[in-house]
C-alpha cells in the first residue's frame, strides 16, 4: 500500500506544478501581448502628434497664401494676367516659397500617417496638396490674379478639406483605444 499511496502522492504534486506553471505561463503570455499592445498604440499616438504638428505647419503656410490673396483683392488689385514682377512687387512670390519649402513638414506627415495605418487621413492630405497645385498653377506658372470668387472657392475647398482631416484623425486616434 505504501507504495500506491507514494505514487498518488507523486502524481497529485505533479498534478498540482504541472497546472501552476501552466497558469503562471498563460497569464504572463496574457499580461505580455496586452503590454506590448499599450506600447504600440502609445507609439502610434506619439507618432499621429507628430504628423499633426507637421501637417498643421503645412495647412498655416497654404492658409497664409489664400489670405495674403484676399488681403490683396481687398486692396483693389485687379484679378487677372499679371507679370511675373507684379507677383513679386506683391510679395506672392515670397509665400509661395513659404508654402513650398513646408511641403517637407507635409511629406513627413504623409509618411508618418501611412506607418501607423491611418490611411484615411493620408489620403484627406493628399487632396490638400490637390487644392494647392491647382491654386499654384493658377497664380504662378498661369500669372492669373484670381477674382474673389475663385478665391473663396479655394477657400471654402480648403475648409472642408481641412476639417475632413481633423476628423478622420479624430477617428483614427478614438480607434486606438476601442
Amino acid at each position: 500500500m505504501e507504495t500506491i499511496e507514494l505514487l498518488d502522492t507523486a502524481i497529485k504534486i505533479g498534478l498540482g506544478a504541472f497546472i501552476s506553471g501552466f497558469s503562471t505561463y498563460l497569464v504572463t503570455t496574457k499580461n505580455n501581448k496586452h503590454q506590448m499592445t499599450s506600447s504600440l498604440v502609445e507609439k502610434k499616438v506619439t507618432i499621429l502628434q507628430s504628423a499633426s504638428e507637421s501637417l498643421d505647419t503645412y495647412i498655416i503656410k497654404l492658409s497664409d497664401v489664400f489670405s495674403w490673396m484676399d488681403g490683396i483683392l481687398r486692396n483693389g488689385t485687379e484679378p487677372g494676367i499679371v507679370t511675373r514682377e507684379k507677383l513679386k512687387n506683391l510679395r506672392i512670390r515670397e509665400k509661395d516659397t513659404f508654402l513650398v519649402d513646408s511641403r517637407e513638414q507635409r511629406s513627413k506627415a504623409l509618411s508618418q500617417l501611412k506607418l501607423i495605418g491611418a490611411f484615411q487621413v493620408a489620403e484627406e492630405c493628399e487632396n490638400l496638396y490637390k487644392i494647392e497645385n491647382r491654386y499654384r498653377k493658377k497664380v504662378m506658372f498661369e500669372l492669373t490674379i484670381p477674382t474673389e470668387s475663385e478665391l473663396k472657392e479655394f477657400r471654402d475647398e480648403f475648409k472642408s478639406v481641412k476639417d475632413s482631416i481633423y476628423k478622420a484623425q479624430q477617428a483614427y486616434f478614438e480607434a486606438l483605444y476601442i
